[in-house]
């Protein structure tokens, strides 16, 4: 019997997770190393918690806007995003 389709592409794609890596801290607030953990899910939502002693979560609309406010902004800072498994294409395991 073929299976039925529910229609929704999401439900194949499963979220990315990553961390931030600062080699330079600018503002001497958030510090150098590894500085925040996050995952963007299948709809774009991006979600990160801070390692800084004044530890928060925040959720974004996208990895884009999250990137724009916190990596494009302080390019002194030399931040790299290490993500923890790579992409998946529809399909795979």
């Amino acid at each position: 019997m073929k299976k039925k389709s529910t229609g929704n592409k999401m439900s194949e794609i499963n979220p990315r997770m990553f961390y931030m890596v600062r080699n330079n801290d600018e503002s001497q607030y958030s510090g150098t190393g590894r500085v925040l953990d996050g995952v963007v899910f299948p709809n774009g939502k991006t979600v990160v918690s801070w390692r800084t002693m004044l530890s928060s979560v925040t959720v974004y609309d996208s990895f884009d806007v999250f990137k724009g406010l916190h990596i494009d902004q302080h390019p002194t800072n030399k931040t790299e995003i290490v993500w923890k498994e790579p992409k998946l294409e529809k399909g795979e395991c």
